[in-house]
């Protein structure tokens, strides 16, 4: 049988208490390859509460992709004491490859940035490095990939997401 923390013990120590920023309810705005002729908007809520023990903070996005259909993508943020990283790990169900990210956080700078590096289709690597930034009413993340086929430093501008909160209540 599993049991909880006793009273007043918390699996989450203070470096977690940093990605407090993501606690509340958001409108999401999200642009694909901006500036680009492939450019793609999607629009959806995000949604964010600590979690497991307070070991994590959860995210889930209900996202409208107007020219595929809904889709949803739940993310944990984490510190990691073990590697001394901050960590979050993405599900979505419109992409099968489930990826976790590393990277730091400055809490003066209101900044978090990470990194990750998987296998994709045809044996192919996919490196990706985000950043979110953030105010008190809003975070922006941006996302840059790139793949093993790509010139060695060259980054393709993938993703910009800006979440505006509409509420701090958990």
């Amino acid at each position: 049988m599993f049991a909880a923390p006793a009273s007043g013990q918390s699996a989450a120590e203070e470096p977690n208490a940093a990605l407090d920023f993501l606690i509340g309810e958001w409108d999401v705005d999200r642009v694909y390859r901006p500036g680009s002729a492939e450019e793609r908007r999607v629009a959806g809520q995000l949604s964010c509460a600590r979690a497991i023990y307070d070991a994590f903070v959860r995210c889930v996005y209900d996202l409208d992709r107007p020219d595929r259909g809904p889709a949803q993508e739940v993310v944990y943020f984490n510190h990691n004491a073990i590697y001394g990283t901050y960590e979050n790990i993405w599900l979505s169900s419109s992409w099968p490859i489930k990826v976790i990210m590393a990277g730091s956080l400055n809490s003066e700078e209101r900044s978090m940035a990470s990194e990750a590096q998987f296998m994709i289709e045809e044996g192919r690597t996919e490196s990706v490095r985000s950043s979110h930034r953030w105010t008190d009413d809003s975070i922006a993340y941006r996302v840059d990939i790139r793949t093993s086929e790509d010139p060695e430093g060259e980054w393709t501008y993938h993703m910009e997401e800006v979440a505006r909160r509409v509420s701090t209540d958990q």
